[in-house]
């Protein structure tokens, strides 16, 4: 496994771990960044400390996984992983690190352990999380630790080795995956993913062989026995459970004579998700298809640490010949390196541009030619709602694909989670706004690179303001409406509460998108992805939410407690029309919900206004 006859590569190593911490110490140099990368540091710890202390208060009650249940578990990880590497065709580096690394003498098995290397140190962190969280559910947590250990690693080299075999050019594979785009790999494995779960929530319930084995079976050690004629309930209870038939009646029918009448078999309880998995998991054909996987299986799931060291040790010997192996794989990737480095250097060129969320996936060709509606009219706010318009319609892959996602699973954690009337539906609205708002991201971070063209439009700052956030909300508040009547039709649940929340939703969604757009015009962001600056977003993101929740909370509270007040003045006070109250309570709280969006648009108007083009930060700051 070693590599020590290519010094080009640990240079290369070495060169790009100092320009990371660089860049991280040139972000964190700046007040703003310096509290984002603060914030996001301590959110880690306490992600990780919570991750600790919940996962010490496991239940020991509860079975460990059995060993099917691990094997099956590792077989879906194991379709994701090949589902994410399909779309990675070869050897996957940045565009100059490959073209150099080409024409410099390093033999190819060198580029390849050094990718896997590579991967293996970048899987690091996701193996402690999942270790922390995973290995207390087991029977020996140190074993399963360790058994967690050697196979994230493992998942890595049969990525790479999938991506070596997708690269052979003019084989089987190459001609099938060239028919898909570089990303539609991951979009099959994520809608693969998506059924199974739909499928686990609302599946027909699957039938147990042992439920006529189930069936409460007489209790001969009771002082009753249910053959006893003193007691002819327990006799007809034993009759129509063993036999299938119903004794006594009232209309005076003999409790011995079972042949009066038959009483149809009381069918299963339906089984749950977790049920399935297990009924699934311990089937013939499934513990087939994992055999593979035993060894690893084995290690995970082992009672003891010293049980599970001869799997460790012949999990290791596994790896180092995986690693060789696919080292040594007789293929010439680089024509499809480089086509890959070419795909992901567009994808990472739209998001430097701000192309985040639907943007991500580009426009198709189709797309472009299509004729975008006026929906608005063609004055000049118009036309500003409709250049946002014809970014959400000619981005259709992007945006379909993340409205599906999350119009599906949102119905689903609608009817099996927040399944309550009163607290489900606002509950849902919110989570659902968050993650389509997030998503879509049709607003001014798209538009990065042509602030200085739009700070010149011949506009007011608020119709500006509006008119770019606007196509989004409506959007956002349409998908999670149509969720909320889905989850009323699938529960019988049409009360008030269900109709309030679906009027709500586009003033929520307007908060939460008005509110990201005015800090991101106040303090720019260029999203640069792989140059280390997770901790900074993640605690500009907390910091953003909790700004979002305070802004929620106190319209929440001044709206509630103005209605209140109104409604008893009026209705418990001197005038007595409850009526009168209920009217006046509820225009409180729409006179607040519209002073709240004016406020809102105000501030991102005042923001919009005071844009200094020159502080939007270069794709490489």
């Amino acid at each position: 496994m070693s590599s020590s006859s290519s010094p080009p590569l640990f240079l290369l190593w070495r060169l790009k771990l100092k320009g990371r911490v660089r860049l991280l110490a040139r972000k964190a140099r700046t007040f703003g960044g310096a509290v984002s990368l603060l914030v996001g540091a301590i959110l880690l710890v306490l992600w990780i400390v919570t991750i600790i202390l919940r996962s010490s208060y496991v239940e020991r009650t509860v079975d460990p996984p059995s060993m099917e249940l691990v094997r099956l578990g590792l077989l879906a990880y194991l379709g994701f992983v090949a589902f994410s590497s399909l779309s990675f065709r070869g050897v996957y580096m940045p565009r100059p690190e490959l073209e150099r690394l080409f024409a410099a003498p390093v033999p190819r098995r060198s580029i390849v352990r050094f990718r896997m290397l590579g991967a293996m140190l970048m899987a690091l962190p996701f193996t402690v999380i999942v270790a922390l969280f995973l290995s207390p559910r087991f029977a020996s947590p140190w074993a399963a630790a360790l058994g967690l250990a050697v196979t994230i690693p493992a998942t890595s080299i049969f990525g790479q080795a999938l991506s070596l075999l997708a690269a052979k050019t003019g084989g089987l594979g190459d001609r099938i995956l060239s028919r898909f785009p570089a990303t539609a790999l991951r979009v099959i494995g994520a809608l693969g993913i998506l059924g199974l779960f739909t499928f686990l929530s609302f599946g027909p319930g699957i039938q147990s062989t042992d439920h006529a084995r189930s069936r409460r079976a007489p209790d001969f050690s009771s002082p009753r026995s249910p053959r006893s004629p003193e007691d002819p309930d327990d006799l007809d209870d034993l009759d129509g459970e063993v036999l299938g038939v119903g004794g006594g009646t009232e209309s005076g029918v003999s409790p011995w004579d079972w042949r009066s009448q038959v009483r149809p078999s009381v069918p299963p309880p339906p089984r749950t998700a977790f049920q399935r998995v297990n009924e699934v998991a311990s089937s013939r054909p499934m513990r087939i298809a994992t055999f593979p996987l035993t060894p690893w299986a084995r290690a995970i799931a082992s009672p003891s640490v010293p049980a599970a060291l001869p799997w460790l040790a012949s999990i290791l010997g596994l790896l180092v010949l995986l690693f060789e192996a696919v080292a040594r794989m007789p293929i010439d990737f680089r024509e499809s390196s480089l086509r890959t480095s070419q795909d992901m250097e567009r994808k990472l060129a739209r998001m430097r541009s701000g192309q985040g969320g639907a943007g991500v996936f580009g426009q198709s060709s189709r797309a472009k030619g299509w004729r975008i509606p006026w929906l608005a009219g063609r004055s000049p706010m118009g036309a500003v709602i409709w250049v946002r318009t014809a970014w959400l319609i000619r981005q259709a892959r992007g945006t379909l694909l993340i409205v599906a996602v999350v119009a599906i699973a949102g119905v689903v954690v609608g009817v099996r989670v927040f399944d309550q009337p009163g607290s489900g539906p606002a509950t849902l609205a919110l989570l659902a706004t968050v993650y389509l708002a997030s998503g879509i991201r049709a607003d001014f971070r798209t538009d990065l690179d042509r602030m200085e063209s739009m700070r010149a439009w011949p506009l007011a700052p608020w119709k500006v303001f509006v008119g770019t956030l606007l196509p989004g909300v409506l959007l956002t508040s349409l998908v999670v409406a149509g969720m909320l009547a889905t989850r009323g039709v699938l529960l019988r649940q049409f009360g008030a509460d269900l109709w309030v929340t679906m009027a709500l939703v586009p003033f929520l969604a307007y908060i939460w998108t008005s509110v990201d757009n005015a800090v991101f015009l106040l303090f720019p962001v260029r999203f640069v992805p792989g140059q280390g600056s997770a901790l900074q977003h993640t605690g500009r993101g907390f910091l953003l939410v909790m700004l979002r929740g305070l802004l929620l909370v106190g319209a929440l509270a001044i709206a509630a407690g103005g209605a209140y007040l109104l409604h008893a003045f009026v209705a418990d006070g001197g005038f007595g029309r409850p009526k009168l109250a209920l009217y006046l309570a509820g225009a409180w709280v729409a006179l607040t919900a519209i002073l709240l969006l004016t406020l809102l648009t105000a501030f991102g108007a005042w923001a919009l206004r005071r844009f200094d083009v020159s502080r939007i930060p270069a794709p490489g700051a």
